[in-house]
């Protein structure tokens, strides 16, 4: 049994297309202003993740006194304790919080990459191919960072980021263009 796809009216459809393009307008320039200030985006997501550490591990601090919490006290004084010290060391020292980050994100491509490469034409699915070019060049990536590391760990966070910023600005303008709308002929009442 085949399901219809809803449509939506022109003044929905309006709404839509209006809030989409200006955010993805937004976005795009936000994407590209984060990637042009690599190096800052870097410094800041690592004091962000820093911050966020520090307010788990308060977290877990805090629930020790909570009536009610009356096992695990050690696994949540020490959860707490690690996620703080954690925190401090990466707000204290964000470059090397950074060089670290980079480094287990190529190290991590390179196995995803050796991975797909080598599972891709033994497990031989419909779309085995793509997956083998994903796994290459998620492989030679890695490598990349790799052999630029230290040096590309103080902009390559930050770049990703503005990247993905940019990546779903694009997306937000498009989105409109993929919603399906009321009424025949819609691609003619829609045209100005």
């Amino acid at each position: 049994m085949a399901t219809e796809t809803p449509q939506i009216d022109r003044s929905t459809y309006e709404k839509i297309q209006t809030w989409s393009l200006s955010t993805g307008i937004g976005l795009v320039f936000l994407g590209i202003f984060t990637s042009a200030f690599a190096l800052f985006t870097t410094f800041l997501t690592t004091i962000f993740l820093g911050v966020i550490l520090i307010i788990r591990g308060l977290g877990d601090i805090m629930s020790l006194f909570m009536p009610h919490n009356k096992r695990g006290l050690a696994w949540h004084l020490f959860g707490g304790i690690l996620s703080i010290a954690i925190g401090a060391l990466m707000i204290l020292r964000p470059g090397v919080t950074a060089a670290t980050l980079t480094y287990l994100l190529a190290a991590f491509l390179v196995v995803l990459g050796l991975f797909k490469t080598i599972a891709a034409p033994i497990e031989h699915d419909a779309n085995w191919g793509w997956m083998m070019l994903s796994g290459i060049i998620s492989l030679i990536f890695g490598i990349w960072i790799i052999g630029l590391w230290p040096e590309v760990s103080f902009l390559l966070i930050g770049l990703l980021i503005g990247i993905e910023i940019l990546i779903q600005g694009i997306v937000m303008i498009v989105l409109p263009y993929s919603i399906p709308r009321a009424g025949k002929g819609s691609r003619e009442i829609y045209a100005h």
